[in-house]
Formats: C-alpha cells, sequence, structure tokens
C-alpha cells in the first residue's frame, strides 16, 4: 500500500492532476484562453492515466513494478483512436485534431522519463519492502 500512496505522491502526478483541475474549474467559470483549453486537458491526461495505472499494477502485482515502453504506447494509442477518431464521428460536440494526438505523445512521454520510476528511484528489478 505504501508503494501506491508513494507513487500517487509522485510530483508529475500531482502537478498534473492540479493543472487539470486548475483549467477545468477556470473553464467552468468562463475564463477560456482558446490554446491552453483546447491543448492542456489532453497533454495532462496521459501522465494521471498513466500513474492511476502504475499505482493499480503496484497495488496488484508488485511494489516496484514500472510500466513498459509497450504498454504506455498503446495505452497512448487506444486514448488517441477513441478520443480522436471514435469520439468525433459520434458525436458533433467533438473534433479530431492531430495536435491533442501530439499532447497525448509529449504527455505519455513526461510519464515515461519521470513517471515511470521505481519508487527508490533506481532500476533494480526486485522487489521492494513496502
Amino acid at each position: 500500500m505504501k508503494s501506491v500512496l508513494k507513487t500517487l505522491s509522485s510530483p508529475l502526478f500531482l502537478v498534473a492532476s492540479c493543472i487539470f483541475l486548475v483549467n477545468r474549474w477556470s473553464e467552468f467559470y468562463g475564463i477560456y484562453i482558446p490554446f491552453v483549453n483546447s491543448y492542456l486537458d489532453d497533454l495532462m491526461l496521459m501522465p494521471i492515466v498513466l500513474t492511476m495505472a502504475l499505482a493499480g499494477m503496484r497495488f496488484i502485482i508488485s511494489s516496484s513494478y514500472r510500466l513498459s515502453l509497450w504498454q504506455i504506447s498503446l495505452s497512448t494509442l487506444i486514448f488517441s483512436v477513441f478520443f480522436e477518431y471514435f469520439i468525433p464521428q459520434f458525436d458533433p460536440r467533438f473534433t479530431a485534431d492531430p495536435l491533442d494526438v501530439l499532447a497525448y505523445l509529449i504527455g505519455a512521454l513526461a510519464f515515461l522519463l519521470w513517471g515511470n520510476a521505481s519508487i527508490s528511484r533506481h532500476t533494480s528489478s526486485q522487489e521492494e519492502p513496502e
């Protein structure tokens, strides 16, 4: 359980979550900056989702679990196809935007570099004690 809490208190997750919430709050209260409101949520999405997935895997499998490049890439592809292809096909309020996909990719890269580290910041494959 400690590893889950440590994972969910990572700086990347906390910063991304706070930025996401502030952006949603500002939109709710009518503060709209077109470029920021169009892409900021998409940029924060992958670090938030991947950190929650990592926390779940650390709870279920191992406290030292790290998501593979394949898992990160597949997750990014699934979100990109779902939000930028399927949803715009069925809901006219949404449009497909290649820059959204770029934002997902940048967010996934940020997670890969800073959010997927082992709890003790080393790459040991042995499970760390809780």
